[in-house]
């Protein structure tokens, strides 16, 4: 199977996002988009209800920090065929 390459870039890094756009986006296997998340949605822990997820399901480990340091993070995907 055929990888992919998602750059995804900070809300914040307007000119990182066209500059990426521009130098990336010829090339056939990449996509640029920019950080649509707006914060937590679960707005607090319920007291009478206990957590029941292992781990946080929206991203990969470390997206937060390299988009927080960084202003981008690249994620290599892998293509799915046809079922």
């Amino acid at each position: 199977m055929a990888s992919r390459l998602l750059f995804i870039v900070a809300r914040d890094k307007a000119t990182l996002f066209e500059y990426l756009t521009q130098e990336v986006s010829s090339q056939e296997r990449a996509e640029i988009i920019l950080d649509r998340r707006r914060g937590e949605r679960r707005e607090g822990v319920r007291t009478h209800e206990p957590e029941r997820r292992r781990a946080e399901r929206r991203c990969q480990p470390g997206v937060d920090g390299a988009l927080r340091s960084h202003g981008f993070v690249v994620i290599r995907t892998q293509e799915v065929g046809p079922l």
